[in-house]
């Protein structure tokens, strides 16, 4: 056991998101956070969203959409579209009629994770698009941590069930691991909270990942099939009926070469797609009421292209990272319609031309060790598209271990977001009408930070950020000619997509721990605080709080019981008045959530636990007023054969 939770630590003290092979997370440029297997077991994690919770720095909500926001350094939207996610360092941002990830992924079992690395920071020097505020990299279990088959269930308030099966084996020349899982919820009472609104309604969704390998060769990919029923519409009310079908899979084609000692290639091909179609109706409970209006849409979406990536070590102290890349981003069968019987003046049905684009890059990293304690880290990446043009984006930094155990650190870098696609069509959603003459997104961060190893077993960081986003894409009024548009309470105006609005945000995160020694290794203590100051256009970013603190105790009573208790603190949140209706101030909040886990006991190879989230029953709302549930109980048992 003790050479276990030896090995489990080590864990947490590499990555390779950060530079795109492995290194020390004491030894990195960037801000990162390292979360395992065991730390997702122990807490009772239910989701890709649970277990993000705990980083500082990041904040989860729901959205009028339904889905998980992913706000990161006071930097929330709609789509978590600042934010880049990978899944075994595969990008997830395959949607083109909207930016982000989150729609089929803020909800990921965590069952099959085997970690997950988040960086902080600009990092599309390194990997393109949408790596603005955070890099997200989802890594999974290969044959060799699945090794037999594993199945688990879990149940919870709600009706929401959880199942997970399996199977994975080594072979001489080969290895092959598939894992299935299935969650399903009844979502939320329509009238949680009282007077807030719920958002969150039945959700269900089949999720298949497979992991093939001979002779070097890789195949790689995972099927998500995803139907949420959100019980607030796109135009902000409570629908009737909503149904929202989301199919989204990839297949992956890899090696890694050996050419000589020093110098290896890994190469890929890929296919990605990313089919979304909706349909909704409002009527009495909306602000139609009595009348009825019917809504429904979608597309198809997909990514075709490659990757070769060269390491050559030059010296003992010195390694290139370069490659190339190309891909085709398609935006098929795109179509929108809307009926609203009362007045014939919004009723749409409108489709599109098939859109698509290509893009080339090229990236080369650096990285020095000049000496055992100094390490040096530069690097560039240019993309180029064939509707927008090209970006250019550096990224430097260095870690200077100036006296033993104590390191300063610091880093500067320049991020973009691509506009996708339906965002750049003019036709298929006049209330929200695309705009093909779109710029990206533009980013740039510094930051500069202090990672200290005062006493055995106690880590602590302090880090300071600055960041400024240009150029933000969003949708606002619009009017093709002076009374063209219908006017009503409902729909004041059209909606274009522009560029428009600067935000900067700036603030501290610091986190601690410390892992106790001895007779009580396995249990330790984590304090992270979070502060932010998120300016858009001057004025106080609305949906984020300024504060955010998390405290977490973890112990291990023997080698079968675990406990995990963890107290989070929000800060109050501005509310956004540049919607309608305009969304209220919310007030700040603490949570408690505690797990008891049992391992092994019973059975060998068998955990039992038990979570229960919100124990005190705290009363709040997500911005935009949403419901959030109260008291969850969530039991889970886990088999492995």
């Amino acid at each position: 056991m003790e050479g276990e939770l030896k090995f489990l630590e080590a864990e947490r003290d590499t990555l390779v998101t950060a530079s795109r092979t492995k290194e020390r997370t004491d030894e990195s440029i960037a801000t990162s956070t390292v979360i395992t297997q065991d730390q997702i077991r122990r807490m009772g994690a239910r989701t890709l969203s649970d277990a993000l919770r705990i980083v500082p720095g990041i904040g989860i909500t729901q959205t009028e959409f339904g889905i998980g926001a992913i706000d990161v350094r006071g930097v929330r939207t709609s789509f978590s579209d600042k934010v880049l996610m990978l899944l075994n360092g595969h990008p997830l941002d395959q949607d083109m009629a909207n930016p982000g990830s989150t729609w089929v992924y803020d909800d990921l079992a965590v069952d099959t994770i085997k970690r997950i690395e988040v960086v902080r920071g600009s990092a599309s020097a390194l990997y393109g698009a949408n790596a603005m505020m955070a890099v997200i990299n989802i890594i999974t279990q290969d044959a060799k941590d699945t090794h037999g088959v594993r199945a688990s269930a879990g149940y919870g308030n709600y009706d929401t069930q959880q199942y997970r099966l399996s199977a994975g084996q080594q072979f001489d020349n080969g290895e092959a691991v598939v894992h299935f899982n299935y969650r399903g919820t009844n979502g939320l009472p329509r009238n949680a909270g009282g007077t807030q609104r719920a958002v969150t309604g039945p959700e269900s969704r089949y999720d298949l990942e497979w992991q093939l390998g001979y002779e070097g060769f890789k195949l790689d990919g995972r099927y998500i099939g995803k139907r949420l029923d959100p019980y607030v519409s796109p135009f902000d009310l409570n629908a009737v009926t909503q149904n929202s079908q989301y199919d989204n899979y990839f297949l992956r084609l890899s090696r890694d070469w050996t050419v000589r000692e020093d110098l290896s290639l890994s190469t890929q091909l890929y296919y990605d797609s990313f089919d979304s179609s909706y349909t909704g109706t409002a009527g009495a409970g909306s602000r139609l009421n009595p009348l009825i209006a019917s809504w429904g849409g979608g597309s198809n979406d997909s990514r075709t292209g490659g990757e070769v990536q060269a390491n050559y070590r030059v010296s003992r102290n010195n390694s290139l990272i370069g490659g190339v890349a190309l891909a085709r981003e398609a935006y098929d069968n795109p179509s929108y319609r809307q009926t609203v019987p009362y007045n014939p003046d919004f009723n749409i049905k409108a489709t599109s031309s098939d859109m698509s684009r290509t893009r080339w890059s090229v990236y080369l990293q650096d990285m020095w060790e000049v000496w055992h304690s100094l390490h040096l880290s530069l690097g560039a990446r240019y993309d180029h598209y064939s509707d927008f043009g090209g970006t250019f984006n550096p990224r430097m930094g260095f870690n200077w271990e100036f006296v033993r155990d104590y390191s300063l650190k610091f880093s500067y870098g320049t991020a973009y977001r691509a506009p996708v696609l339906g965002e750049m069509d003019p036709y298929t959603n006049v209330l929200a009408i695309g705009n093909p003459n779109l710029d990206p997104e533009r980013e740039q961060t510094f930051e500069t930070g202090l990672v200290a190893h005062p006493l055995r077993g106690l880590t602590t960081q302090a880090v300071y950020f600055h960041s400024r986003i240009a150029d933000m894409i969003d949708a606002v009024r619009y009017c093709p000619a002076p009374g063209a548009c219908p006017k009503s309470e409902v729909f004041p105006n059209f909606k274009r997509y522009e560029n428009q609005g600067t935000l900067v945000t700036d603030g501290v995160e610091w986190e601690g721990r410390y892992d106790f020694q001895g007779a009580d290794h396995g249990s330790y203590l984590l304090a992270n605080y979070t502060y932010q100051n998120p300016l858009l256009n001057g004025q106080t970013a609305p949906d984020v709080p300024h504060s955010r603190v998390n405290l977490i105790a973890n112990w291990r009573f023997d080698r079968h019981w675990n406990g995990f208790a963890n107290l989070l603190y929000n800060g109050a949140v501005a509310g956004d008045s540049s919607v309608s209706p305009a969304s209220p101030d919310l007030g700040s909040y603490a949570l408690l959530n505690l797990s008891v886990l049992n391992q092994g006991q019973l059975v060998n190879g068998l955990d039992m636990g038990l979570t229960v989230y919100n124990l005190l029953g705290k009363q709040y709302a997500d911005p935009g007023d949403f419901s959030v549930p109260g008291r969850i109980f969530y039991g889970h048992m886990s088999l492995r054969f």
